[in-house]
């Protein structure tokens, strides 16, 4: 899947001549590092400092076309970049049912490439969330000295919703239920990844393609990482 995914990529240098392009797509971060200034993507060079070979990430308009585009990015070395990440990611882990749950979904689904396991995930996340905004609205309308009619058509909309969505993610359980694999995977990720501490101390390119959807570098020496689902992390790089 990631093979096709990235023989399908237009070209993304100026000076590449065919549409794959110029540069190797080995690297993980190929795919996922974008610049916070002007939306290019990042590309790994290397450098020569004092006679020592340094692998280093820099914005490819800035590389291409000097400052003429992108005055404010900043050129990464890699090993600060990397560290950087798996602080970001131990760092989602303080929230780690929500993270473990993301975590699950994205791995069950580059494992078994079913759309069901990421939609379970977002139905239940709408779920949660118009829970929640029902509980206030009840409790404001509880402590209301005025007309109380008014929020009752509000509630009854998000019960209503949440019935549906409630519905809708039984359908998607059964279509995943009903296929061995993924129940199978299902049930040895939770047994692995809840009742073990999830802990990032290596760099692993596969664990990031899964987790990760994009990370944007600032040019406050700062990372935005955006994991699948949504959830984003804020690092600085050190």
């Amino acid at each position: 899947m990631e093979l096709a995914k990235r023989a399908n990529k237009r070209k993304t240098s100026d000076n590449a001549k065919t549409d794959q392009g110029k540069y190797s797509g080995k690297y993980a971060l190929t795919d996922l590092l974008v610049c916070g200034e002007c939306g290019s993507p990042y590309r790994r060079r290397t450098w020569k400092i004092g006679g020592v070979s340094c692998k280093v990430w820099r914005c490819l308009s800035r590389v291409e076309h000097g400052t003429k585009f992108c005055k404010e990015s900043i050129n990464i070395e890699e090993t600060k970049l990397h560290k950087a990440i798996l602080r970001g990611l131990n760092k989602a882990m303080e929230d780690k049912q929500e993270a473990v749950e993301l975590i699950i979904s994205n791995l069950l689904y580059g494992v078994t490439g079913e759309d069901e396991v990421l939609d379970a995930y977002a139905i239940e996340k709408q779920i949660e969330e118009n829970t929640r905004v029902l509980n206030e609205t009840i409790a404001i309308s509880l402590r209301s000295q005025g007309d109380k009619g008014r929020f009752e058509e509000g509630i009854k909309k998000l019960s209503d919703k949440i019935v549906a969505l409630r519905n809708q993610l039984d359908l998607v359980r059964i279509q995943m239920n009903s296929k061995e694999s993924v129940r199978l995977e299902i049930e040895e990720l939770k047994r692995t990844v809840l009742n073990e501490e999830v802990k990032f101390d290596t760099f692993d390119e596969t664990k990031i393609r899964r987790l990760v959807e994009y990370i944007k570098v600032m040019g406050n020496n700062t990372l935005i990482i955006t994991l699948k689902g949504g959830l984003q992390i804020e690092e600085k790089i050190e």
